[in-house]
């Protein structure tokens, strides 16, 4: 800036986005399918294995009894949208790092390396329905946090209800 103050560099991805078809969900049932470990994990490559622990949760939160420090968490399921629009998803997460799936497409990375609190978003356009969805988590810290919210045709940013997810 002319007065000498800098920023952080920023950098973001660019795609023109195709319509994203729904998919029939067979007797759904609400909430997500979890796998929970309790292990060192440093990276998202080394969230695999088996599980300490499965289940289904009502939506993206923490099963009771989690690690006080290392941890990594699956999500998975259906997100069922109700319009044909444009979604920015945001990922915040505290002393942790996610990735966001829908459709298989990654929707939301927080990857980075970052010493604090971080969130990201990304859009992704959406046909009414269900459509499959997928959250990796992980954290090293006992202070940990995963918020997923979205907005859409000038909605207010809100947390994902649970009302969306299926399993």
């Amino acid at each position: 800036m002319p007065n000498g103050r800098k920023s952080a560099v920023h950098e973001g991805r660019f795609e023109k986005l195709k319509w994203q078809d729904s998919v029939s969900a067979s007797a759904p049932e609400t909430g997500l399918r979890y796998q929970y470990f309790e292990k060192e994990v440093l990276s998202m490559d080394q969230i695999k294995g088996e599980p300490d622990r499965t289940g289904v949760t009502e939506a993206v939160t923490f099963p009771g009894n989690t690690a006080s420090e290392f941890m990594a968490m699956i999500y998975e399921g259906y997100i069922r949208v109700p319009e044909k629009v444009v979604y920015e998803f945001q990922v915040h997460s505290s002393k942790g790092k996610a990735l966001l799936f829908i459709d298989q497409m990654n929707v939301v990375d927080n990857t980075a390396a970052l010493k604090r609190y971080y969130q990201t978003t990304g859009k992704i356009a959406l046909k009414p329905g269900y459509h499959p969805f997928k959250i990796k988590f992980f954290t090293m810290n006992d202070r940990k946090k995963l918020r997923l919210a979205c907005t859409y045709n000038g909605k207010e940013l809100e947390e994902v209800p649970a009302s969306w997810f299926y399993h």
